[in-house]
């Protein structure tokens, strides 16, 4: 039984899993914890007064939610032809058969390609953004004591660094991920 809408087909022009398929996939609900990883991230940090390098750590949480949100809603949507490194015959990509259409097949290699890229690009810098937390969660340590009446933001910097490492991880294996199914289309 096709659970997508009606009219709407599983699967894209290309071939690959979009709507509810590709969300309640293995990808899809890597992304969608990559996205909420790194959006509860982005909030931790944002609720404290964040100064010095916490502005580079918002940074990449931000950049990291947003365009693991941008591939997502594209990946949900079927729409892989809007992200130029994917393109289809429009984008200057021309298939095998020398036409200027759509090569499925290419389109879908292309896709996980570009996926294995985010993914290989935000592992590292969700690295940077994990130990700039962490520091900052060192940093203000020294307020998390009982007696202390004001508010502290240790907690929020090491719920922060907890979390962009935690997209570390889903980052690495949505890429190894990636990379076996591209290596086998």
């Amino acid at each position: 039984m096709d659970d997508t809408h009606p009219g709407h087909s599983s699967t894209g022009s290309e071939g690959l899993p979009t709507g509810r398929r590709y969300a309640c996939g293995v990808r899809g609900v890597l992304r969608a914890l990559q996205c909420a990883s790194t959006g509860a991230a982005w909030l931790c940090v944002a609720h404290t007064r964040y100064r010095g390098a916490a502005h580079c750590a918002v940074l990449v949480a931000v950049l990291a939610w947003l365009f693991t949100l941008v591939v997502y809603v594209l990946s949900v949507l079927g729409k892989y032809e809007r992200l130029p490194v994917v393109g289809g015959g429009g984008c200057g990509h021309r298939s095998r058969n020398g036409g200027g259409g759509d090569d499925p097949e290419g389109v879908t290699r292309r896709w996980l390609t570009a996926n294995v890229l985010l993914d290989a690009v935000l592992a590292p810098l969700l690295v940077l953004g994990t130990g700039l937390a962490a520091r900052e969660a060192h940093a203000a340590s020294w307020c998390h004591v009982p007696e202390y009446g004001s508010s502290c933001p240790f907690a929020l910097f090491v719920a922060a660094a907890v979390l962009m490492a935690l997209g570390v991880v889903l980052s690495v294996v949505s890429a190894l991920l990636h990379w076996r199914l591209r290596s086998s289309a």
